[in-house]
């Protein structure tokens, strides 16, 4: 949106403008002073410390079942394991999907128009030498396609790619959550033990 000149400020800052940018500065420096770290901020080059990347190696994702298993293995693999799955993996990942498709958008003649697909995963990842669950979780997300009764392959064009969108924002949500527990691990094995 344009403003005229009319509408732009021009003078000096107002007080209640410092007053905002006096809290945000007040807000960051908050935030260094707790170790706050971004999970996906870069590390200088001697903290040799590997974050949650160096435990993505360690990472070996078991077969998921059925088409909508694949994808997301895939999906997973990608933010995981990059470089491929590990020979001896120190930890497994087991997922299972499952998921439901509701029509809405009813119309009068009772077809629908629209249909809503739900998938949901629930994850467990394994410490493979102890035999534990290190963590466990559930995601879930809502996609909608158009239905077009006279074209039956868009239709069915336009549920595979609601999938394939559902799949993908599923994998980023395991993968952040593993990153997040891997960090967590990894700052309390480096806190000072209390005597």
């Amino acid at each position: 949106m344009w403003l005229s000149k009319r509408h732009r400020p021009t003078g000096p800052l107002t007080a209640a403008s410092r007053g905002r940018a006096l809290l945000l500065a007040g807000c960051l420096l908050a935030l260094t002073g707790c170790e706050f770290r971004p999970l996906y901020a870069e590390r200088p080059a001697e903290a040799d410390d590997g974050g949650y990347a160096a435990s993505f190696e360690q990472v070996r994702i078991m077969p998921i079942p059925n088409r909508s298993g694949q994808i997301l293995h895939n999906y997973l693999r990608d933010e995981i394991n990059p470089r491929g799955q590990p020979v001896d993996p120190v930890y497994a990942l087991r997922v299972n999907v499952t998921e439901d498709a509701l029509r809405v958008g009813v119309r009068k003649d009772e077809t629908a128009t629209r249909a809503n697909l739900r998938v949901i995963a629930n994850f467990e990842l394994l410490d493979t030498s102890r035999g534990v669950s290190t963590l466990t979780g559930r995601t879930a997300t809502l996609v909608s396609y158009n239905l077009l009764s006279q074209q039956p392959f868009a239709t069915n064009e336009a549920e595979v790619d609601a999938r394939e969108r559902a799949l993908e924002t599923i994998s980023r949500d395991i993968s952040t959550r593993l990153a997040a527990h891997f960090e967590e691990q990894q700052k309390a094995a480096q806190a000072p033990s209390q005597p």
